[in-house]
């Protein structure tokens, strides 16, 4: 994607997905406002009454809201992002959730890891200090050399995406509904021979699940409710069976923090009971290539 042009503010369109965000939804959607000249809304939001604080906080704002009345999953939802990206000839996309604020020197630092590469990664992820541990997601490049690395998956929230790459490769699963969607879509791009490039540089403030629990390494588990743990289970089961064949190392690390998800729950959580019949669930339906909605 050497052709590809470079970053700026009104190539690129900022998506955000949001689902029953809490007010300070508009305090971090000034901040993105301040650095990109276009921002998308795409609210995912069920009952009414969410949907109108979702159109009260955004009110005023600069901002186009695409209202689904429903939610039709995070797939969904990031590739509406990429249709009116298409649509209106946006070069680049950035997504954000809902709950990642941005710091100002995002963009620039997107701009910088981009021209210090020499060539247009298909998909750069950024750095960021967990709202949980209060620390660095990855230690921070200092030399040239190592304020950006090349990595095999990012998250999606503040990932940036070529709009040609969806061209090429298709949109996010929506089958996944939500949870390791990023993961499949970089291992994708992987396969179709893209590289992934990390920023080093700490430019957001990111959330992983409702909080930790534990101790030692299973504090790397975020806690989530019963419907997160099913997801995760099925999905991580689906991608590993997918990309095993060019991806044994990260899939061998996936069954090892399924592992450590389950003894989380035995250990230290909280509704034992529903959350490892979830977990059974999404591990059977994920062998079985069953993508049934949780229920």
């Amino acid at each position: 994607m050497a052709d590809f042009p470079a970053l700026n503010s009104t190539n690129c369109l900022c998506v955000v997905v949001t689902f029953n965000p809490d007010k300070a939804l508009r305090v971090r959607l000034k901040k993105l406002i301040e650095l990109f000249q276009f921002v998308l809304i795409v609210d995912n939001s069920c009952e009414s009454e969410q949907i109108k604080k979702v159109v009260a906080y955004t009110k005023g704002l600069d901002l186009v809201l695409i209202k689904n009345t429903k939610n039709l999953g995070l797939g969904r939802a990031l590739n509406q992002g990429f249709e009116y990206a298409l649509a209106n000839d946006f070069y680049w996309c950035v997504f954000f959730d809902q709950d990642t604020e941005v710091y100002p020197l995002f963009l620039s630092s997107l701009q910088d890891s981009l021209d210090s590469q020499g060539y247009r990664p298909a998909i750069i992820g950024s750095n960021y200090i967990d709202d949980h541990a209060h620390k660095p997601r990855f230690k921070e490049g200092l030399k040239e050399k190592s304020k950006y690395r090349k990595v095999k998956t990012v998250i999606t929230s503040g990932s940036l995406i070529s709009t040609r790459l969806y061209s090429e490769i298709g949109g996010f699963r929506e089958d996944y509904f939500i949870d390791s969607i990023d993961h499949e879509y970089c291992l994708r791009a992987r396969k179709f021979n893209h590289e992934i490039v990390l920023n080093t540089k700490i430019s957001m403030k990111h959330s992983l699940g409702e909080k930790r629990v534990g101790k030692g390494a299973i504090t790397s588990i975020p806690e989530h409710v019963p419907i997160r743990k099913y997801y995760i289970a099925r999905n991580t089961i689906v991608t590993i069976s997918t990309y095993w064949s060019h991806e044994k190392a990260w899939c061998l690390k996936q069954i090892f923090r399924l592992f450590i998800e389950l003894f989380s729950v035995i250990l230290f959580e909280s509704n034992k009971r529903v959350k490892l019949e979830a977990i059974l669930k999404g591990v059977i339906y994920g062998l079985k290539g069953r993508m049934d909605a949780y229920s």
